[in-house]
């Protein structure tokens, strides 16, 4: 979020909305590339956070029915 004003209530009220970062006026065109760089790269992570997980359970879920077959017998 950029904004003129520069208030904590408001940047701690966008980021309870969901904002990633909070630019207050005037601002460098550098500082903002950079932090938008660094949310890209914390939602490139996240992503991938998420796939491990995913492929984490589904793994955790056949060992766990190996494990049933193997008890059943």
């Amino acid at each position: 979020m950029i904004t003129a004003v520069v208030y904590v209530d408001s940047a701690v009220a966008a980021m309870k909305q969901g904002a990633y970062d909070f630019v207050a006026k005037p601002f460098s065109l550098e500082d903002v590339l950079m932090r938008v760089e660094r949310a890209l790269e914390r939602r490139a992570m996240r992503i991938q956070e998420r796939r491990h997980r995913r492929m984490l359970e589904n793994r955790v879920g056949e060992q766990t029915q190996q494990l049933q077959t193997q008890f059943k017998e």
